[in-house]
């Protein structure tokens, strides 16, 4: 019985085919040769679409019905989709679905060749993903889009193992160089890319920079240097956290050699993603949050778990003494206090999770170490004493969080006791079941009692697993004896995880009474007891089966209380409203727990139970709880059993209630069955629902009961009025033809057949519960249909259809005579035999196979279909073995072939004469839609039913399972049954999509379809739809764009008849019948399946939107906002069309290979033809479309909202392939300038794509402009120095000359971190094109005129202008300031900008002149001061100049730098507060991926303009140059104008602001605060600008960081004479203010705080002063801080920020209340944010001496608030700490901090002390206790009354807190030498203040966090100490 290990990889997929009753094998070979011939001459003919989409599609099915691929076919298939991933031009989402299934392909390595059969080139797929990162055009599709995102990113992840070795090298060479932590964007993106493509399961081959002996993944020191680098992010912190954590795993069998400063610093970040509040709460600061927010949080702390695991090495081979485990100890330890329930907060999920995902990787490692192809060395394994200390390490504090508050991280905990359980179960789960027994027997602890049983049913496989935990078993039957409470009907979620308990732990025991037998049967093979095994064994297995003796009562309870909730529920249970309720989750959850317990009972136990059944059904009429008893009984015992109790009693009930009258008031309502109106019906109902229930899946033994049930359906049907009666029956119907037809698993239980029909095994079953079975021996046992069950179901089919066929006859005819009397009675015997019919057609869909000689077409060549549209040859499927009825061939087949024929032509006329004559019988003919639907579609299996399944498969699987990609999981056998089933009903879902045409009449019922989907009543249309959309999902393409060819026919006739004709100028309104039409064309269109059908190709995307334009002429609301709504889906969704793709050479090859070469030229030849005849026409029908929508624009009578989604779409649809049609710009020229504002807006948009086109195109002729190429050359490289490089970009260009051999580098990245081999350059322009523009398309000649007339005219640009400053600013109004009269806020329009930057880029200077004459007017004459809208403009002019001049000439462009200059300087100087913000942004826009060099001039002016008139750019003068006599915003504008120019340029322009270094510091104390910040702002852009790595390759920089050996750039850390002097500058100034203050301070006795008066109250004006000053310089000094720890990369400082920090410490206590609070706050920060290790000693001894001040007022308060910063870098440094440091703190505490004599601090000592000896140092303990005690003893007076000095009383003091510190680092526990230390304390209980109240304080805490587990505590105290602590813990009211 015990379970074997896994299959082979390459066998799991046959193993679950071997599970289903029929032959599958032949059909894979056939088909998996089609796929690949198909694939193959797709590939070749390069017809990617519909071709290779097709085949993919089958290739997916063919893998999801688990057919085997070889491991060549794998890796060829592999390697075609990854190249067409990578082909340009493909449409967006077939990308995607080719990446997905690539993934797929890639996932499971063992299935692919081991050698290099496959390998994949990285630079296709990085180039595919960099322009989906930052596409140019916003009509293509961008990773923004989630699905794409996901695919793609799981391809990488994939594709990264297929990388050839020399890629790592390669990546490195074209990332690196891209690093640059001034632009975050480039930066971040580089890093995103690095880490997704570089490979870490291949060693690459050694770097030639490095020397021999290197790490082979030589790249580490780089990561980490990189990860130094970058802002404390959660984003960044995850992104290198996976890369490395990745890396771990991969390389687990070679153990990457980590160093222990890299170990450090990963533990470091991840106590840092815990975002754990650090700090005291006595200090009176508020708590310091950890690094990043909840949200995403356990993207970094997953991987870090990963890598902590993946990480570890035994300690003999450990020879780096990383010491994982000890530092997860020491980890686990520091954090503890924050799992307890009471201190739970934002950060408990992500605790939780981290235990979660270490215990997860932990197993996995174990499992896949345990393995027999492990190919990690036995050395480098896990051991068995890794494991326990694993296993204790987490033990305590996953018992601590168990009763967690939040549900999320309680869950969590739950999942990581299942993983613990099955790593070490003895370890774990005896602590876990000493919790849960108290809980489960507790009624006053509800949330204790629900954590406790939702623990037990994620333990409940690992708990009750004999094999693996033998003394479980012991405690089943008192388990489920105590868990029956919990089924509480107030208690929903009690409930539930009730229910979950009982069904894992029931899935692998068989319910059987073995309390007669003597358990030590020998069976046949099975195994038994050994003689070796222990009497402790022999007695658990005694207990075991004398416990299966209470099954029976405990089933009777269970069924009592499962009664209790059903008697409860609301009265409207069973509606379609309640299924999604917390009561349906319920019954669902009792029907799946009572079908397996059913499952697992001996015949015995099943007759007790359906005894009970039965009684409660026959003593109960329930009607809110039909369905639910319904559902219940279809459970319950086996078929045999089931229908011999219900049967006879619902079949006698039935026919009672019938003959005495029930179900004969006529009803057709379809509401609730149980209203007032049919309880006299309740009983019938009650019953008839409970017997069609009962016969679901009860295979043949129906048979025995044929006669009642046929009697019950006829005299149902015959005599039943009510419509709940009737549809009852007929459903009856239908589950009796599917449960004799269909093929399914006739039961699912824990071991099979042969096992379970063993008598002798079942008396020793209990020896192996829990175990699973062997997935290659399921056994299962199917129900596959009999001769004699096929007889029975053609009997039921050939009367019934019959039957309801002959009696809807008669009344169509009657109908169509006009002889029918009473139209409802018609009507409802429409419904009732339309019903009957419908339940016959769902009925027999397993009868046949889909029609396989309708398979195939005669068609072999191109086609054209009714619509214009050229048809492909068809190809199509051959459906599946699926063990249907009757095979083709027999004559039952034919039978049931025609008479499903006769049917439809049956349901096609009877549509037509609904129609005709009473197409207001809604209900009928929705009927028959119904029928209809079912007809069309169903064949076996809905595809709805399969998604549900497959869902609660998934859900049940990640519940029972250990989890994802964990070798050799424990799954019970009934999971596999599902999932079995789930393979069958796959291969019936894949018949139903058979691609052969429709047999006889299925066309014309498609078209009632569509006719009723178009008609006048609303619920027809919508039932219709609905139907159509199901059928359209199983249809071939042809009857796909058939359908939608006809729904947009309506849209273009606007809703007329196909007989009448709409001319192009019509404008009638529509009629009622018309408009009816539109709106159901409308909807239809809207569906998915149409939607994606008219986004293939341009042919009917040119149809709809043209169809859409020409059914605006209703002015029916409804109607307008389904054209709204369809229109902006379509946007929505649409991206550029393919017209063409080109498939690569070795996508071609690896085709050929997976035929052989086979491949039939002539038909390769033949689609060839097709594929370029299709471009062709697709090119022809783009160009048409263009055309169609330009003359509905121009169609005058056009609504404007109208107009503008039109417009839309036309900016859209523009392709950059092709010329733009003159008409359309002439369109977007007139309209720019319309008197509509949202025309205008889209206007505009679409001149700019104008524009866009024209440039691209320009740049792929061969006419293009030298000066527009890039031109990669080798790197100019600077030879001694990286200054080399940044000098010579603030060299100004001077001559002509010298622009045109001027080579600039656009890419600011570029250089700042490390130089590439090559990179892009451009030289200046020297000419234009002989047209005089920089952009030239000799196809788009004249567009390009045509802009060129208009854009050079005046009066375009004077009426463009009026209305731009007529607009409202592009952002939301405020409602409330619009009522109150205030002006709504200016922004800066990037649109408007880019429009003027793509004018003159494309153009040239030519539209210059009419553009400066414009903004001149704006400005107006010399003091004018334009308005806010018309400086929005002028602003928006000189962004997009700027950025537009970038390929003029050097005459031109001195006209740029002189105009743009002067208007600069005057805007900016009459700019107020709101018009300046427009600035900043412009700036940046003008300047961005710019060389400095082609704006020199303009910046230098700039910043003239910002500096005083007498200081010469770029001096060294130390002078002030802030002129404070003018306003402060005066000053601060030009502060922010140099911002924005260091921001925008960084690295490359500091040495014209290295000046401004001197400026600022000589003007720390600012008289404005708005101009200090912004200096202090400016001092963090200039000092972080001021670093630059500037590696010369590539391999310097590896070279470099390969000697780091603590993982941080060495320019970090390192301050050279003039950084030095800066520094030093800046604290001399604070430093001489504050002690000035100091010592006017001691002159006059005065405690100068921030709660003293200031300024006014003053006694001293020299006070005052030097209280300014300080405040000023201060101020200044904060603001940079603020702005580097917050913004500005952190790094880029950290040299500076530890010679500043004594002087913000300062700053806490000296200043006013609003500087206290600053330094406060960015004091934290700067404790809080990581530090590399070398920074740390010195950071701590810093900390420490600002603690060791004369006790002053400004001194206490001094070390008062640094104690809490101590704390909180302490804790955060952890791991970077040294041991002599962190004792030297400790030390410093205990003797000096303690003793301090103000009260405030010693309290606070005390309080970070017990911090501290939490974190980590728990070996000082010793001694400190020691150290506490001696002193304690030495300071207390001999005799009582004795008075103590005020110094002895300190240092007792002193040492009470020091012992109370001990106990409190300890909240949760009692350690061997605490209550030595509580005896001590207590002795002191009887001090004075403030001893005695320390004491008293300390116990209260100590009973506060002991009172949980205060029983188990108390055994650590001996009987002395407990008398003695009796009064001070133990309380009658606190223990009652």
């Amino acid at each position: 019985m015990s379970a074997s290990s896994d299959p082979p990889v390459e066998d799991r997929a046959s193993l679950w085919r071997a599970t289903l009753p029929y032959a599958t094998d032949k059909d894979g070979d056939k088909w998996i040769t089609e796929i690949k011939e198909g694939l193959a001459a797709a590939v070749a003919a390069g017809n990617y679409q519909p071709g290779a989409v097709m085949w993919i599609k089958r290739l997916k099915y063919y893998v999801d019905l688990k057919y085997t691929l070889s491991p060549t076919d794998r890796a060829h298939f592999a390697f075609i989709l990854y190249d067409l991933v990578c082909a340009p031009d493909i449409d967006p989402h077939v990308m995607g679905f080719f990446a997905v299934v690539c993934t797929d392909l890639l996932r499971k390595k063992k299935l692919l060749p081991t050698d290099d059969t496959l390998v994949l080139k990285w630079r296709p797929l990085y180039e595919a993903i960099l322009e989906l990162s930052t596409p140019k055009d916003a009509s293509k599709i961008s990773l923004s889009s989630t699905a794409m995102t996901g695919a793609m990113g799981s391809l990488v992840s994939q594709a990264q193992r297929y990388f050839a070795p020399e890629s790592t090298a390669e990546i490195l060479e074209e990332l690196l160089p891209l690093i640059n932590v001034h632009d975050p964007g480039w930066f971040s993106l580089s890093k995103g890319l690095l880490g997704m493509f570089l490979p870490t399961t291949t060693i690459p081959p050694p770097h030639p920079s490095l020397p021999s002996g290197t790490t082979p993944f030589y790249w580490i020191p780089t990561i980490f240097a990189l990860w130094s680098l970058s802002r404390t992010s959660l984003a960044d912190t995850a992104l290198f956290l996976d890369l490395i954590a990745r890396l771990a795993e991969d390389q687990a069998h070679a153990n990457p050699n980590w160093t222990e400063e890299q170990i450090r610093h990963v533990f470091s970040a991840g106590l840092l993603c815990l975002n754990l509040p650090v700090g005291s709460s006595s200090s009176g600061n508020a708590p310091m949050s950890g690094g990043g927010a909840d949200f995403g949080g356990k993207a970094a702390v997953d991987p870090f778990a990963a890598f902590v695991v993946w990480a570890m090495v035994p300690v003999e081979v450990d020879e780096a003494n990383t010491r994982i485990l000890k530092h997860l100890g020491d980890l686990i330890q520091a954090v503890e206090t924050y799992f307890h329930p009471s201190n739970a907060g934002r950060w408990s999920y992500m605790l939780a999770r981290f235990l979660q995902m270490l215990s997860y990787h932990f197993l996995r490692r174990i499992r896949q170490e345990d393995a027999k192809d492990c190919k990690t060395p036995p050395q480098y394994r896990i051991t068995p004493a890794m494991r326990v200390e694993f296993v204790t390490t987490l033990r305590p504090v996953v018992y601590l969080s168990l009763f967690g508050k939040d549900a999320a991280s309680v869950n969590c905990i739950h999942n990581t006791l299942k993983y613990l359980a099955w790593i070490e179960p003895t370890l774990i789960l005896p602590g876990l079941l000493e919790r849960i027994y108290p809980a489960l027997e507790s009624l006053t602890e509800n949330h204790r009692t629900i954590s406790c049983i939702g623990a037990l049913y994620h333990v409940a496989l690992p708990l009750f697993n004999r094999e693996h935990y033998s003394p479980g078993g012991t405690h089943l039957a008192a388990l489920l004896d105590l868990v029956i409470p919990g089924i509480d009907v107030n208690d929903p979620t009690k409930t539930l995880n009730t229910l979950l308990f009982i069904r894992h732990a029931i899935s692998c025991v068989p319910l059987a009474d073995l309390t007669n037998g003597d358990g030590a049967y020998v069976v046949g093979d099975c195994s038994v007891m050994e003689t070796e095994e222990t009497e402790q064994r022999k007695a658990d297995d005694e207990v075991c089966r004398q416990g299966t003796g209470i099954f029976a009562t405990w089933i009777e309870r269970f069924l009592e209380r499962v009664f209790v909730v059903i008697e409860n529920l609301p009265q409207e249970h069973g509606h379609m409203k309640t299924k999604r309720s917390v009561e349906g989750s319920v019954i669902r959850m009792i029907q799946y727990t009572c079908e397996l317990i059913f499952m697992q009972m001996q015949p015995d136990l099943q007759l007790i139970a359906l005894r009970k059944i039965k009684n409660f059904v026959a003593e109960n009429v329930i009607p809110n709880a039909t369905k639910a008893v319904a559902m219940i009984c279809a459970v319950a015992g086996t078929p045999k059993l089931r229908l011999e109790t219900f049967v006879p009693l619902c079949h006698e009930q039935i026919m009672k209630e019938l003959e005495h009258g029930a179900a004969t008031n006529p009803t057709t309502s379809s509401s609730f069955p149980f209203g007032f109106a049919a309880m006299s019906d309740a009983r019938l109902h009650w019953y008839q629902y409970i017997l069609l229930n009962v016969c679901r899946q009860s295979g043949a033994e129906v048979l025995k009961w044929k006669t009642e049930l046929l009697d019950i359906v006829r005299t149902s049907v015959r005599n039943c009025e009510s419509r709940t009666g009737w549809k009852w029956a007929a459903k009856l119907l239908r589950i009796l033809l599917c449960n004799l037809t269909a093929t399914y698993p006739s039961e699912a239980r824990s071991v099979g057949r042969d096992y379970w029909s063993n008598d002798a095994w079942i008396e020793i079953s209990h020896l192996y519960w829990g175990e699973p079975t062997d997935r290659a021996k399921l056994d299962i046992e199917w129900h596959s249909p009999s001769n004699d069950e096929k007889q029975f179901a053609l009997e039921l089919v050939n009367e019934f259809t019959t039957l309801s066929i002959d009696e809807l006859t008669r009344r169509v005819e009657g109908v169509r005579n006009g002889t029918t009397r009473d139209r409802r009675e018609v009507s409802r015997e429409f419904q009732k035999w339309l019903e009957v019919l419908r339940n016959c057609i769902r009925g027999m869909t397993t009868l046949i196979p889909p029609d396989a000689e309708n398979s195939t077409d005669s068609r072999n060549s191109l086609t054209t279909n009714d619509f214009g549209e050229v048809l492909q040859p068809a190809l199509h499927k051959t459906p599946l073995a699926a063990n249907y009825c009757f095979e083709p061939g027999t004559p039952e087949h034919t039978h049931i072939r025609n008479l499903r024929t006769h049917i439809t032509l049956f349901l096609v006329t009877t549509s037509q004469a609904l129609r005709q004559h009473t197409e207001d019988d809604t209900e009928s003919i929705t009927t028959l839609l119904r029928a209809a639907t079912a007809l069309l579609s169903d064949r076996g299996c809905a595809r709805s039913h399969l998604e549900q399944l497959t869902r609660t498969y998934a859900g049940i699987r990640s519940v029972v399972s250990e989890g994802k990609r964990i070798n050799n999981k424990h799954i019970p056998r009934f999971v596999h049954v599902v999932k079995a089933s789930i393979v069958h009903l796959t291969r019936l879902e894949y018949n139903a999509t058979t691609d052969g045409r429709k047999p006889e009449g299925q066309i014309e019922l498609m078209a009632e379809l569509e006719q009723w989907s178009v008609g006048g009543y609303a619920v027809l249309r919508k039932e219709a739809q609905r139907g159509l959309s199901t059928v359209l999902k199983c249809s071939p393409d042809d009857i796909k764009k058939a359908v939608f060819w006809r729904a947009v026919k309506v849209l273009q006739c606007e809703g007329k008849e196909d007989n009448m004709s709409v001319t192009a100028t019509s404008a009638a309104k529509p009629t009622e019948a018309e408009s009816d039409r539109l709106k159901g064309a409308l909807y239809m269109l809207k569906g998915s399946v149409l939607l994606r059908v008219g986004m293939v190709d341009y042919q009917k995307a040119r149809a709809v939107l043209i169809g859409l334009a020409k059914a605006y002429n209703s002015d029916k609301k409804s109607i307008r906002t389904r054209w709204t709504v369809l229109a902006k889906e379509i946007l929505g969704r649409y991206q550029e069309i393919a017209i063409s793709t080109k498939v690569s050479d070795g996508s071609v090859q690896a085709a050929r290979k997976l035929t052989g070469g086979n491949a039939q030229q002539a038909e390769v030849q033949k689609t060839s033809e097709l594929v370029k005849n299709k471009s062709l026409r697709n090119r022809e029908e783009y160009n048409g479309m263009i055309v169609d929508l330009m003359a509905i624009l121009n169609r005058p009578d056009i609504p404007m909202s109208y107009r503008s989604i039109l417009i839309k779409f036309l900016e859209t649809c523009l392709r950059d392939d092709a010329p733009v049609p003159i008409t359309v710009t002439r369109y977007a020229l007139d309209n720019v300038n319309s008197e509509e504002l949202a025309i205008r807006q889209i206007s505009l948009k679409l001149l700019r794509k104008v524009l866009h086109v024209v440039k691209r195109r320009a740049k792929d002729t061969k006419t293009k402009n030298p000066s527009t190429t890039c031109t990669a050359r080798s790197v100019w490289r600077p030879q001694n120095s990286q200054q080399e490089y940044i000098d010579r970009c603030v060299r100004q260009v001077t001559s002509e000359e010298e622009w045109k051999k001027a080579e600039f580098v656009d890419v600011g990245s570029v250089g700042w971190y490390c130089w590439p081999k090559t990179h892009k350059i451009r030289h200046g322009n020297d000419a234009t094109t002989a047209e005089g523009i920089p952009y030239n398309d000799p196809e788009s000649r004249e567009t390009i005129d045509l802009l060129v007339n208009e854009l050079t005219r005046e009066q375009f640009w004077t009426k463009f202008c009026k209305y731009r400053t007529q607009e409202a600013p592009g952002h939301t109004i405020n409602p409330v300031e619009a009522a109150a009269g205030i002006a709504p806020t200016e922004h800066f329009d990037y649109g408007a900008a880019e429009f003027y930057a793509l004018v003159f880029l494309v153009l040239g200077c030519k539209t210059l002149r009419p553009v400066k004459d414009m903004v001149e007017r704006l400005m107006g004459s010399e003091g004018h001061v334009p308005e806010k809208a018309e400086q929005r403009a002028i602003v928006e002019v000189v962004a997009g100049l700027l950025a537009g001049c970038k390929y003029w000439t050097w005459n031109e462009m001195n006209v740029v730098w002189e105009w743009t200059g002067k208007v600069a300087t005057r805007a900016i100087g009459y700019a107020d507060t709101e018009t300046f913000n427009l600035w900043p942004p412009a700036l940046r826009y003008g300047f961005s991926h710019r060389d400095p060099r082609r704006h020199l001039p303009l910046i230098k002016q700039l910043l003239i303009l910002t500096a005083s008139s007498s200081t010469e750019l770029g001096s060294n003068s130390s002078a002030s140059s802030i002129n404070t006599n003018q306003s402060f915003f005066a000053e601060s504008k030009k502060l922010m104008i140099t911002r924005v120019l260091l921001s925008t340029y960084g690295w490359r322009l500091f040495p014209l602001t290295e000046h401004l270094l001197n400026t600022y510091l000589a003007d720390l104390g600012h008289p404005y605060l708005l101009v200090r910040q912004n200096m202090g702002t400016n001092l963090s852009v200039l000092l972080a600008a001021k670093w630059t790595v500037g590696a010369k390759t590539v391999g310097e920089v590896l070279m470099r960081n390969a000697n780091e050996t603590e993982g941080v750039h060495r320019g970090i850390l390192e301050l050279n004479a003039e950084d030095k002097a800066v520094i030093d500058k800046m604290v001399t100034v604070v430093k001489t203010h504050r002690e000035n203050l100091e010592a006017d301070a001691d002159r006059n006795n005065t405690a100068v705080t921030g709660s003293q008066p200031t300024d006014k109250e003053t006694t001293s004006t020299t006070t005052a002063r030097l209280q300014l000053d300080y405040k000023n310089a201060s101020g200044t000094v904060l603001a940079w801080l603020a702005n580097s720890l917050f913004h500005q990369p952190v790094p880029a400082q950290h040299a500076y920020l530890p010679h500043i920090f004594p002087e913000v410490l300062a700053m806490q206590v000296w200043g006013d209340m609003e500087l206290q609070q600053a330094a406060q706050m960015c004091a934290r920060s700067y404790a809080a944010s990581p530090h590399p290790p070398a920074e740390t000693h010195a950071v701590t001894t810093m900390l420490l001496n600002a603690t060791q001040t004369k006790n002053t007022t400004q001194r206490w308060q001094l070390r008062h608030r640094t104690l809490p910063l101590l704390q909180i870098f302490y804790f955060r440094s952890i791991f970077t700490m040294q041991p002599a440091t962190s004792t030297l703190v400790v030390n410093q505490i205990a003797t000096q901090l303690l003793a301090d004599p103000n009260l405030e601090v010693r309290n606070l000592a005390s309080t970070t002390l017990s911090g501290l000896v939490r974190c980590s140092n728990r070996d000082a303990i010793s001694d400190l206790k020691t150290q506490f005690l001696t002193t304690l003893q030495a300071f207390t007076p001999k005799r009582k009354g004795v008075k103590q000095e005020p110094a002895d009383m300190v240092r007792k003091h002193a040492a009470v807190l020091g012992l109370a510190a001990l106990v409190q680092a300890f909240p949760y526990d009692v350690p061997e030498w605490m209550p030595d230390v509580l005896v001590a304390l207590a002795k002191c209980v009887g001090d004075g203040m403030p001893i005695g109240a320390s004491v008293n304080k300390t116990f209260a805490e100590f009973r506060r966090t002991h009172h949980d587990n205060w029983q188990h505590d108390l055994q650590r105290f001996d009987e002395t100490q407990r008398d003695v602590l009796a009064d001070l813990l133990i309380s009658p009211s606190y223990y009652a």
